[in-house]
C-alpha cells in the first residue's frame, strides 16, 4: 500500500481485523502514536534482528491453537 501511510494502514487493518498481530517498524515514529493507532508493538529502526525474530515469535505463540 505504497499510498498509504503506516499508520493508515494499521487503522485499516483493524477496520476488519482486530485480532491480528501488528508490529510496527518505523524510523522515528512514537511509540504511543503507534499503539494508539492498533499497533501491537513497534520496533524503532534501526533494529536488532535478532530481537525482530522475537517479537514475532512471541506474537505467533500466543495465537497457536494451542495456547488459547
Amino acid at each position: 500500500m505504497p499510498s498509504v501511510s503506516g499508520l493508515e494502514a494499521i487503522k485499516q487493518i483493524r477496520g476488519f481485523n482486530k485480532e491480528i498481530p501488528i508490529i510496527m517498524v518505523a524510523g522515528s515514529l512514537d511509540r504511543k502514536i503507534a499503539l494508539e493507532a492498533g499497533a501491537n508493538d513497534y520496533i524503532e529502526k534501526p533494529f536488532d534482528l535478532d530481537d525482530f525474530r522475537e517479537r514475532i515469535s512471541q506474537y505467533l505463540n500466543s495465537n497457536s491453537p494451542n495456547n488459547h
